[in-house]
């Protein structure tokens, strides 16, 4: 019998995030993670990518406007844990 291969998700569909542009692995991420942090690390080769606030301002305040959105969408839920 041959095994039947399961289809997987791809990550950007499980989880945020974006490809290394050293190794091409996935590196996850969250909103919070992006705003409250000051870099992301591959997790594969340990790249670490500054995020540099100043430059970054307008897109960090739209992300912010996001991230107060998701939290009062999942305050508000019938649906939350």
């Amino acid at each position: 019998m041959i095994p039947v291969r399961q289809r997987t998700q791809q990550p950007s569909q499980r989880m945020p995030g974006m490809p290394c542009p050293r190794c091409g692995s996935y590196i996850p991420t969250s909103i919070q993670q992006i705003l409250f942090s000051n870099s992301l690390c591959c997790p594969l080769c340990g790249l670490r990518l500054n995020i540099d606030k100043t430059k970054s301002y307008k897109a960090l305040k739209i992300l912010a406007k996001v991230n107060e959105a998701q939290q009062r969408v999942e305050d508000t839920s019938h649906f939350s844990k």
